[in-house]
Formats: C-alpha cells, sequence, structure tokens
C-alpha cells in the first residue's frame, strides 16, 4: 500500500478521457472516439503516476481526480487481502467437506495427514464432475457456481463448522531445534510465500502461456458458460474458471492455482516423511518450493503444472498405500488421481508409465519391471 501511495495514485470521476491529435479531451454526453483517438483514462478507473498521465489536460479535468490518503489505501490493500483469503478459503474448505466425506469411507486405514490431503482431492474431483456436466450443457453460470460453493457446506454443515473452527482456533506447533536447517527452511518459504503472493496482486496475468492459454481458457469458459473446444483437455481448468464465474477476477483464478501448488507440497512432504524423518522432509518440500522454476509457475507466469503436481502427488502416495495394504482399492483410487493429472496435461503419462512399471516389478519382480521399461521406452 505504501509503495502505492508514493507512485501518486489517483481515482477518476470525470468523462472519458482521449488524447485527439496531441491534445487531451474530456468526452461528454454520447460523443463517440475516432479513429485517431487514443484512449486515456475511464471512468472510475484507478491511475498512478496522475500528475505525469494527465500533464497538458484541461484544468476541468483535475476537478474529477480524487486522491487517497495512505491510511485508505493501506486499509483498501487489507480488505483485498482478506477477501482474496476468504475466496480461497470458500473454495478449498468446499472442496475438503465434500472430499472428506469420501475418505472418511474409503480411506479408513491411512494416517489423518493423508486422510486430509485425499479429501481435497476427492473434492476437487467432485468440482471437475460438476462443473463439466453444467459447462457440457451450457448452463455453467454465477448460480450454478454458487450453488456448487454453498449447498455442500448447508448439506455438511456439522463437518463445514468444525473445520472453520479448525481454521481459527486450532494450533499448528511445528519444533525444531534453534538455528538448525530447518528453521532456515522455514524462512525461505515464508519468503518465496510472500513474493508469490504480493506477485499475484493483479487482475492481468503477466505471462505469454496463461495470457494466451492457462488463464484465458478458464475466462473462455466462465464467459460462454460452456466446454472450449479448440484447446487441449484441463480438467483443473474448469476449477480455475469459478474466480471469473463467481467473482468476474483474474486475480482469484491465478490464486487458486497457486493454493493448490502450496498442497502439492505439502503432499511430497508427507510422501518423504514415509522414507525419512519428519526435519529431512520438511527440508526436502521447502527446497522444493524454492526451486526457480517453482517461484517461477508461482508467481511470474500461472500454469498448471502445479496443480498437475498435485495430483500426481496424490496418485503416488495411494500407490504407496497400495504397497503397505495390499488393497486394490488403493491402486483404484491411484489410477483415478493419475487420470485426473493425464486430463490436467499430457504429460502425466510419464508419471503413469512409471506407477505401471513399478506395478509390474511388484507383481513380477526383476523380469515384470524390465518388460515394462521395455513397454515405456
Amino acid at each position: 500500500g505504501f509503495r502505492a501511495w508514493q507512485l501518486d495514485p489517483s481515482v477518476y470521476r470525470g468523462e472519458t478521457l482521449v488524447n485527439r491529435g496531441g491534445e487531451i479531451v474530456e468526452l461528454t454526453g454520447d460523443e463517440e472516439t475516432q479513429a485517431y483517438d487514443k484512449l486515456m483514462i475511464e471512468k472510475n478507473h484507478f491511475i498512478f503516476g496522475t500528475k505525469e498521465k494527465l500533464e497538458g489536460a484541461p484544468e476541468t479535468v483535475y476537478q474529477n481526480i480524487v486522491k487517497p490518503s495512505l491510511p485508505l489505501l493501506l486499509w483498501n490493500s487489507l480488505l483485498k487481502i482478506l477477501f482474496i483469503f476468504g475466496c480461497i478459503y470458500l473454495f478449498f474448505s468446499t472442496a475438503f467437506v465434500l472430499g472428506r466425506y469420501t475418505a472418511d469411507r474409503i480411506c479408513k486405514d491411512t494416517d489423518s495427514l493423508a486422510k486430509i490431503l485425499l479429501s481435497f482431492g476427492f473434492g476437487f474431483l467432485a468440482f471437475i464432475v460438476y462443473i463439466f456436466i453444467f459447462a457440457a450443457f451450457g448452463i455453467w453460470n454465477f448460480y450454478t457456481a454458487l450453488l456448487l460453493v454453498i449447498l455442500p457446506n448447508l448439506i455438511f454443515i456439522k463437518r463445514a463448522l468444525t473445520t472453520f473452527k479448525s481454521v481459527l482456533f486450532n494450533k499448528l506447533e511445528i519444533r525444531f531445534k534453534p538455528f538448525s536447517p530447518a528453521v532456515l527452511a522455514s524462512f525461505a518459504v515464508l519468503v518465496i510465500f510472500s513474493l508469490n503472493f504480493v506477485t499475484n496482486l493483479r487482475e492481468i496475468p503477466s505471462g505469454w502461456d496463461d495470457l494466451t492459454r492457462y488463464i484465458l481458457l478458464p475466462k473462455l469458459i466462465a464467459q460462454k458458460g460452456a466446454l472450449i473446444s479448440g484447446f487441449t483437455p484441463d480438467n483443473f481448468g474448469l476449477i480455475m474458471s469459478l474466480g471469473y464465474v463467481i467473482f468476474k477476477s483474474g486475480m482469484i483464478t491465478m490464486f487458486i492455482s497457486i493454493t493448490a501448488g502450496i498442497l502439492a507440497v505439502f503432499t511430497l512432504y508427507h510422501i518423504l516423511s514415509r522414507f525419512t524423518g519428519k526435519e529431512n522432509s520438511f527440508i526436502l518440500a521447502s527446497f522444493f518450493y524454492t526451486l526457480p522454476m517453482v517461484f517461477f509457475q508461482s508467481s511470474a507466469e500461472i500454469k498448471t503444472d502445479m496443480p498437475l503436481l498435485l495430483f500426481g502427488a496424490l496418485s503416488v502416495l495411494s500407490f504407496l498405500e497400495f504397497r503397505k495394504n495390499e488393497s486394490l482399492k488403493w491402486l483404484a483410487i491411484c489410477a483415478l488421481f493419475a487420470g485426473i493429472a493425464f486430463g490436467i496435461k499430457f504429460t502425466a503419462i510419464f508419471l503413469i508409465f512409471s506407477l505401471f512399471v513399478l506395478l509390474l516389478y511388484r507383481a513380477f519382480k526383476v523380469l515384470g519391471g524390465l518388460s515394462g521399461l521395455l513397454v515405456t521406452i
């Protein structure tokens, strides 16, 4: 907020301004712009560098410029942050409430953290199926989207209230030795998360791929209210369209993808904790989160690679449960999440083939593993 205030921000309350032949003109009434007019600013738009941008404008124009005070700008920034957290909580808590109902019934033989992570996976699957059906019939709009985020919380109101209380009042205790690598990793994660958050406080994507594909597709789905032809499949793009359908906000759309990436890091941590200690797992997961490519796809160019990683990691987690419990239901869950990942990006085929090789190795030992490798190659 302070940085924005230094850039001389203002809100323009007058009529539309255009630059016509080197002169700034205020359009009045029903006057239309000409082909050679250059749009300067529209009514109620927010502008930075007011004095420089409107230099040479008529004196009457300056009467319509309202410059906010620093406290007001800071207050608006706080409201925007609370709005973002509120929207993300609404979407992800709804997915959790939906998925927890399934996880409680078919994932009883696993630990609590795995059950939480799988609940999000099942919830997102329900989102995808729901949105796909309504979009296939061309009726994916504000009302059907509102039904998706409100109805599950009403049906499972006890679970929804318990989740809300847990978020507000439950303590999260992480104990590490002073000056241990885990403490440094925690600091690095907080710095990267803060940078990701601040960088994405914008409505317009900044990267080429998200402008032309990964954020564009959810926006087109929201505008048309239906599935869009001409694009490769993108299961998570359906979920990201919630940001545009309900809030008309590209910023919320981008934060949906970023938050899924954070869940992916938690899933990686839990998978690693099966093979090494919790502190080492935390350090490794933190190191992954601070990798330049992960940072790039969580700030500069928002894609669906992080949601892809989430479902890929859930698939691996389910496969590990299959190894431990020898239950075919875990193999089915593994295949389900791998299929969702494949529907997000075709590159998930590498994960599917890898799991196929591991499955053959488990069934037929070395000969099966070699056979799987040959098929994959």
